[in-house]
């Protein structure tokens, strides 16, 4: 606390939760008496990788604040699940890796997949398959490019509070404004999305 120059912190988010901690209650013990301090404000926890699951009971217990979690045109399990309780339960939303590492947006070779230490393992060939699957469906119906539908993707789940995104350019953070500004995608779309795109992988486990 001294070294941010703070007496509070408005949040501390907890990355990479492990399910069995939800029930380990000298975690939640010390943190209860850090906000009884004043000392942090709201608790969160994220979904490690793809296993959102792993905040269900979290969440359902109240025991966090919010939660952050993959979602995006190939991760669509979430708005299935988790988001909904989230919005029962109050907890907010952050959506991550709403462009899939820049795999979603169709822009990348073989070899910037292989220079991404969360791509590097994809099947590129099966990778651009359904890429060219989602364009051939959606672009330019529902969206001008496939960064705008994944944008549009997460953005439109209401339970939602917001999206990380990286970016590293002018031209990308227009582009995502622009992305925002076009507004949620139907319902058919979604729901097509989520009906015929869902694709449960895990690259991030060969890491380990």
């Amino acid at each position: 606390m001294t070294a941010l120059g703070v007496e509070t912190l408005d949040i501390v988010h907890l990355h990479q939760w492990w399910h069995l901690w939800t029930y380990d209650d000298a975690i939640f013990a010390t943190l209860a008496a850090l906000r009884n301090e004043g000392k942090i404000r709201h608790l969160a926890i994220s979904a490690g990788d793809h296993e959102h699951d792993a905040v269900l009971e979290a969440v359902n217990l109240r025991r966090v604040d919010g939660i952050q979690l993959i979602l995006n045109l190939f991760e669509s399990r979430p708005l299935s699940s988790i988001l909904p309780l989230a919005a029962l339960r109050g907890a907010g939303v952050i959506a991550r890796c709403a462009l899939d590492s820049g795999g979603l947006t169709g822009l990348l070779t073989q070899d910037d997949f292989l220079a991404r230490p969360f791509l590097r393992h994809a099947p590129f060939e099966n990778y651009a398959s359904r890429l060219n699957a989602l364009a051939a469906h959606f672009v330019p119906a529902s969206a001008q490019s496939l960064t705008e539908l994944a944008l549009r993707f997460a953005l439109t789940a209401p339970e939602v509070s917001t999206v990380t995104i990286g970016m590293s350019s002018e031209a990308m953070v227009d582009v995502c404004l622009e992305a925002e500004q076009r507004g949620p995608l139907s319902d058919e779309a979604m729901t097509s999305i989520r009906r015929e795109h869902v694709w449960t992988k895990n690259f991030y486990e060969r890491l380990i």
